[in-house]
């Protein structure tokens, strides 16, 4: 059974400016308010600024930055696609602030029951009542489709499907309906088993959607699984299985919704009006909730002067907290000069993680620590290792790093690090265009790197632009942030074993991917945490790929007047996760 309790890491991204600020924001309003506020919050974060909730004008919820999918499945989903999928998504539960798993009583009358442990197989109780928002009941099909959109199988979906994990779909033996009346029980591969089996992603797009779209033979023909696929990529959706529908929408832009009226969950949404809308950063929101035209929003990234804006505004609440992600660098292991690991060891030694935190996140946040596991915060009392341990990566060390060239057989024409054949090392860094802590960052990369003779360009990329630099490798190195959740036994296939679309780096290491199944071979937390970080020992020591830098602070922002929004760091689309509670506080 999975944990309830904070753990991981893992699964979308989003633009990351090595980000910061101190755990408590308080409430940046100075003067009386109907709703009650975030000052509760670490006492009691799953009900904070809760009250009855009204109906009454639109609300209006900022992103800093745009989508480029409208499926969950594929590998240009990212963290705003998430945000705006919310309200319709079918998903199967979400976890609240104490990490305790909540079913999702639209679709399922009961948790998802383990019926069997080897071969595994669990149970889902659909609610008869739950349907695509048209009258179509979710059923076995819509099952069997999203089996096949993760599968990584290309008899079920080709290459078309991309999706942006291995960690499920793979494992799975066959979907059908079981013995009781409105059951479907999905069974896995032989020697299959996961400590997370209640929380697997089961289903994404309606199959009958994609029928009525023209692709009426998805279940018999790989391509025409794939062209589907893609359809729901790129197609508004029209379906939902939330609390809210679709009416308008702009993909990358905005996306208008009204109440979903076949919504039989048993939180009836109360806001008949509500709009995300993409601005250009947290600055461009926070101006804008300051003139009343946006009511809130969770943005991935901000600065300190972002925070200072706010204090002493009336009509503002904030909060800041400890959040869902990570940050850290990544490098791409298939360009010119990185495919080297020696070269790589040498990259990330010379860079100072101290140095980068005293100089971004510990400005506002004293007590931020380097991250030191790619699966586990370093608070988790059962299962953080120190994978660095040992590890020179990460500490600054220019000798060290020089050491490590040499011995490679890199040389130096004057300052100038070369390889064996003479040519000049050199390497782009990708960062976003907008953040003082991601600039920060990249000048502390670019001048480490000039100590060891290599010559760093730095390169920004636009707002929404982030996942086409990863899935495209558009980079040398880049630093982003991932989101996690209170699981960890899918992280190290999603991000890290070949093949995965969210291994942007394109490393490839057998050991790693093997431990990484290994992960997916028992229902025991103990045992698949032991595995989940013997994968990542081999990360560091061979892998020399991705070097953490820290656990991320998040900010939430909204007006006084809103009640039932706060934010949730186990859920990877933070405060919209209960949007079906949200109101106003008084009757408009």
């Amino acid at each position: 059974m999975f944990r309830k309790k904070k753990t991981v890491l893992g699964v979308s991204a989003a633009a990351s400016a090595a980000l910061l600020l101190s755990a408590c924001g308080g409430s940046g309003s100075n003067g009386s308010s109907a709703g009650v506020g975030f000052e509760d919050c670490d006492e009691n974060p799953t009900t904070c600024n809760s009250g009855e909730a009204f109906d009454g004008e639109e609300l209006v919820w900022g992103l800093d930055s745009g989508w480029a999918s409208w499926s969950e499945v594929h590998g240009a989903y990212g963290q705003s696609a998430g945000d705006v999928l919310e309200p319709v998504a079918p998903r199967i539960g979400y976890f609240d602030q104490n990490a305790d798993f909540h079913y999702n009583t639209h679709i399922l009358t009961q948790e998802p029951e383990l019926i069997n442990e080897d071969p595994m197989q669990v149970q889902y109780h659909l609610n008869p009542e739950g349907t695509w928002g048209d009258g179509t009941p979710i059923g076995l099909d819509d099952f069997i489709y999203n089996w096949y959109a993760w599968s990584g199988n290309e008899d079920f979906c080709d290459e078309q499907c991309e999706p942006r994990s291995l960690g499920w779909g793979p494992h799975v033996e066959d979907i059908t309906e079981g013995e009781e009346d409105n059951t479907i029980v999905i069974s896995y591969n032989e020697g299959y088993q996961t400590p997370e089996w209640m929380v697997a992603t089961v289903l994404t797009n309606p199959a009958h959607l994609a029928e009525e779209y023209g692709f009426e033979d998805w279940k018999t023909d790989p391509e025409v699984m794939g062209e589907s696929l893609v359809n729901f990529v790129n197609t508004v959706p029209e379906y939902t299985a939330g609390p809210y529908k679709i009416v308008d929408a702009d993909m990358g832009d905005y996306v208008s919704y009204e109440i979903n009226e076949e919504y039989a969950g048993d939180v009836q949404p109360t806001l008949s009006n509500i709009r995300m809308e993409v601005f250009s950063d947290t600055s461009a929101i926070i101006t804008e909730l300051r003139q009343g035209t946006i009511h809130g929003a969770t943005p991935g990234r901000f600065d300190p002067d972002d925070i200072s804006t706010l204090d002493g505004v009336d009509g503002i609440r904030y909060n800041v907290a400890a959040g869902p992600g990570w940050s850290h660098f990544d490098l791409n292991t298939e360009s010119r000069f990185l495919s080297d690991v020696e070269l790589r060891k040498a990259v990330l030694t010379a860079v100072d993680i101290e140095e980068i935190l005293n100089r971004t996140t510990r400005l506002t946040q004293e007590d931020a620590e380097r991250a030191l596991n790619h699966f586990f915060r370093n608070d988790d009392p059962d299962y953080f290792v120190d994978l660095y341990e040992g590890s020179t990566q990460g500490t600054g060390d220019v000798e060290a790093a020089r050491a490590i060239l040499e011995e490679a057989g890199y040389t130096w024409e004057g300052d100038t690090l070369t390889t064996e054949d003479g040519d000049a090392v050199e390497l782009e860094y990708r960062l976003p265009a907008e953040g003082d802590n991601a600039q920060t960052t990249a000048e502390l990369f670019q001048a480490y790197l000039s100590e060891i003779g290599i010559d760093v360009s730095l390169s920004s990329f636009a707002d929404g632009e982030l996942t086409e630099v990863l899935m495209e490798q558009q980079f040398d190195v880049v630093s982003f942030q991932w989101i996690g959740s209170p699981t960890f036994a899918t992280g190290p296939t999603q991000l890290f074993s070949g093949g995965s679309g969210s291994n942007f780096g394109g490393w490839a290491n057998d050991d790693f991917d093997e431990l990484a199944a290994q992960v997916l071979s028992t229902t025991d937390v103990d045992e698949a945490a032991g595995y989940a970080n013997e994968a990542g020992k081999i990360l560091v020591e061979e892998g020399a790929y991705v070097l953490p830098i820290a656990a991320s602070p998040a900010l939430i922002l909204i007006s006084e007047d809103l009640v039932n929004v706060r934010d949730n760091w186990a859920s990877q689309q933070r405060g919209v996760y209960n949007i079906a509670e949200w109101g106003w506080a008084e009757e408009g």
